[in-house]
């Protein structure tokens, strides 16, 4: 409503490269070392085609924090993340995904015009546990990097549906080339069959149902330039099987 207060007002997102989480430490060993020789590790693809809620620690962060997304409650009507950046690593060590958190304004400050009076809350390594967590997104095997290396990195989160996709990647750069890299998304997770295979084909014609007709009459009448009452009428005519009653707002005086 008008003059309302949302809260948060804002959430501020952050990633970095991170090292091996010690909380995640048994989910690649868990299926790359058993003690039956089966060799299991194809599925580390889909173990990994997920977002793992771990708190962020700063001692396993390998590179500096990058802003990857303003969220602005009220005011962004959707809300998808395209970030791309060079990260240099701040030392020689294993990059095994991305970690991400949030900082977030509850309230602006009663004065002050910096911030530094807002209410704020978040997941940040410099912050103490809450119940609130960071978010991890793994590699399969991971991304060897000294010191000073430039590594470009990217992380998209697209919203589908009612949900999101995400997908992310860390590319370590030499002289301008790329020399290694990594990849990860939750497409993964999602089983393709042969029955998905086949309505992907290019010679597929997909049959016209009476859902699709009544939409594709529909923006006929409204091109042109037709009321919504004449629509209505011309619908409910050509369609009388599924458009019984008109339904009218009633008007109050």
């Amino acid at each position: 409503k008008p003059g309302g207060t949302l809260i948060p007002k804002h959430d501020v997102i952050y990633a970095a490269l991170s090292a091996q989480p010690e909380r995640l430490e048994g989910t690649w060993s868990n299926w790359s070392d058993n003690p039956f020789g089966f060799d299991l590790s194809p599925a580390l693809r889909v173990q990994f085609a997920q977002l793992f809620g771990v708190a962020p620690r700063a001692e396993e962060l390998l590179s500096s924090a990058q802003q990857v997304a303003n969220i602005e409650y009220g005011v962004d009507k959707s809300v998808e993340i395209r970030a791309a950046w060079t990260a240099t690593a701040l030392s020689t060590g294993e990059v095994w995904g991305l970690s991400s958190w949030f900082e977030g304004v509850l309230l602006p400050g009663v004065d002050g015009v910096d911030g530094s009076n807002d209410v704020r809350i978040g997941c940040g390594p410099d912050r103490k546990p809450s119940v609130y967590s960071g978010t991890f997104l793994g590699f399969t095997e991971p991304l060897v990097v000294s010191e000073g290396d430039h590594i470009d990195v990217r992380l998209n989160a697209m919203l589908r549906g009612s949900g999101y996709v995400w997908s992310w990647s860390a590319a370590l750069m030499v002289d301008g080339q790329v020399v290694d890299r990594r990849v990860g998304t939750t497409m993964d997770a999602m089983p393709i069959t042969p029955r998905t295979l086949g309505e992907l084909r290019e010679e597929r014609v997909i049959p016209a149902s009476d859902s699709l007709r009544v939409d594709a009459r529909t923006l006929a009448l409204l091109a042109e330039g037709l009321s919504v009452g004449a629509v209505t009428d011309a619908l409910m005519s050509e369609f009388p099987g599924r458009f019984v009653t008109v339904r009218r707002r009633r008007k109050w005086s």
